[in-house]
């Protein structure tokens, strides 16, 4: 095999830049080339350790704001622990709080027992004790009205309305029993009186109950009550 005169000053170029830089042997394309000459037995130079990469001034820019970022949340985290040694701290005024009370439940009556003259009973020992609260006048009127009791009832009422002018059960259970007095003009006052101070649908049935009469009773049209009871 005859070799032309290029291609014997391409190998002779070749030679000369493997002895000038040994470390071209180790190029993955000349791979061949390696394995040839360690098959003919020549020794190599030792492969160049592969220089190491220094960061860019870029990232080294981004690695210092992400330093500069993480440096907040540990100041959080330092701030968090302050509050929470600072509320450990604190003291929760309790003053004025009670015990919860473990007292048995107290008894209930049965759904369809009716017993007013018992709840009536009862009541004025209420009143015994508690004889300033107006409310329990009310209710006792109520017991008394079911009794069909119309007189001690309006007593009841007088009492708890002196007491609060603002009870609207008083003036209701007051009314209540006026009407089935007859007194027609003081029913319809007490109801009307009533629903004006706290709207109740049954006292607002019984005066409708008693307008009529009313106005059968002063039908000029020109009582106050007449005018009162329409305007409820």
């Amino acid at each position: 095999m005859n070799l032309g005169k290029d291609h014997i000053n391409q190998l002779q170029g070749f030679i000369q830049l493997c002895q000038a830089t040994p470390e071209v042997l180790h190029a993955p394309e000349l791979a061949f080339f390696k394995n040839y000459l360690i098959g003919l037995g020549a020794t190599l130079p030792a492969k160049p350790a592969e220089p190491k990469v220094e960061e860019s001034p870029e990232k080294e820019e981004v690695k210092a704001e992400g330093e500069n970022i993480e440096r907040p949340e540990k100041d959080e985290e330092k701030n968090d622990e302050a509050d929470e040694i600072i509320e450990s701290d604190v003291e929760i005024d309790t003053e004025g709080i009670l015990e919860p009370d473990n007292d048995p439940p107290l008894p209930v009556g049965e759904e369809n027992r009716n017993d007013y003259q018992k709840a009536i009973d009862l009541l004025g020992e209420a009143i015994v004790l508690n004889p300033s609260s107006a409310a329990l006048y009310a209710k006792r009127a109520s017991c008394l009205l079911k009794l069909n009791k119309p007189i001690a009832c309006i007593r009841d009422c007088e009492v708890a309305i002196r007491m609060n002018p603002d009870n609207a059960q008083a003036y209701k259970y007051r009314g209540r029993a006026q009407r089935l007095l007859g007194r027609w003009e003081e029913a319809c006052n007490d109801l009307a009186t009533a629903c004006k101070i706290d709207y109740d649908e049954q006292a607002n049935e019984w005066l409708k109950e008693v307008q009529p009469n009313v106005s059968r009773q002063n039908y000029e049209g020109n009582s106050e009550t007449v005018a009162k009871c329409a305007n409820a």
